[in-house]
């Protein structure tokens, strides 16, 4: 199974809901003097299912630059965790803009995939249209691409 996780924390970031939302540079998840490094977050990860000898999924990692509830700074403690579990570089192996405000990062192979939409808050990111690429209605969600289009391309459903 290969999730896809949209405006998430870091595994193990926090131990209770309070925590998990509290904000401020001395936030436990986000806080810029959270100085976890990336073998500590993959450890918590690995530390989820001890002794498991299976494949480690890909990940797919979507956040809004502008979320007023979980700090953008979030995505990267998620990237950095992932790659250091995937044994890959935290430096991307390729950047993009698929939409206009929009970063797509991929790391190593396509192991780890990240999007940061700049002026995205606490919403679900979509373009609304007709076609198989859009979803979403205006003005509910963030209109910028159908998140769950290309998660759902990154997971291999939907051909």
């Amino acid at each position: 199974m290969n999730p896809a996780v949209l405006f998430g924390m870091a595994y193990g970031c926090a131990d209770n809901e309070d925590d998990y939302f509290r904000t401020g540079s001395f936030a436990p998840c986000p806080g810029r003097y959270n100085l976890v490094v990336p073998e500590e977050w993959g450890d918590r990860i690995r530390g989820a299912h001890p002794g498991s000898a299976g494949e480690r999924p890909r990940v797919q990692i979507w956040h809004g630059g502008s979320d007023p509830l979980i700090n953008k700074k979030s995505l990267e403690k998620q990237r950095d965790g992932w790659t250091d579990v995937l044994g890959i570089p935290q430096t991307p192996s390729s950047t993009s803009r698929p939409a206009a405000g929009v970063t797509k990062q991929v790391y190593g192979d396509g192991q780890v995939e990240t999007y940061l939409i700049d002026a995205m808050g606490h919403e679900a990111p979509v373009d609304p249209g007709t076609g198989i690429d859009r979803c979403g209605t205006a003005g509910q969600g963030h209109g910028s691409l159908c998140g769950p289009y290309y998660a759902a391309r990154f997971l291999g459903l939907g051909g």
